[in-house]
């Protein structure tokens, strides 16, 4: 089956890479904080456990920021990215980065608007060194 030939094939496709370069920065995030000497994170699993909610309220806003941008004619920046996109690996390779870049954004625009929402996490306050 060619996805190209099938036009809801090849979008849920691409949003799967979308989705799997968003996963890629928040995983990013997860391995960065389980491996740092600042915090009392000593795995992924357990950096998940604390962060969940601001991690999912952050992947629904990348989503809806996704929904917005990908596939809209009145935006410039769709057709500017066609140029480049000539195949269906670059169009894949755009889903996969700016599922990761809208991580990103959504990671800095956010915890502008919200604090607390961020990937890292703050540092504990009054806590005694012994």
């Amino acid at each position: 089956m060619n996805l190209e030939a099938h036009p809801v094939m090849h979008m849920i496709f691409f949003f799967l890479c979308y989705l799997l370069g968003q996963s890629a920065g928040v995983l990013g995030a997860a391995y960065a904080a389980s491996k740092s000497t600042l915090n009392s994170i000593g795995s992924i699993r357990q950096w998940y456990a604390l962060r969940w909610v601001p991690v999912t309220l952050r992947a629904v806003m990348a989503l809806f920021l996704f929904c917005m941008v990908w596939e809209n004619p009145l935006l410039p920046i769709g057709a500017s990215l066609e140029k480049f996109m000539s195949g269906f690996l670059a169009h894949m390779g755009a889903a996969g980065f700016l599922g990761f870049a809208s991580d990103q954004l959504c990671d800095k625009v956010l915890v502008m608007l919200f604090p607390g929402v961020q990937k890292e996490l703050p540092p504990v306050p009054g806590v005694d060194k012994q």
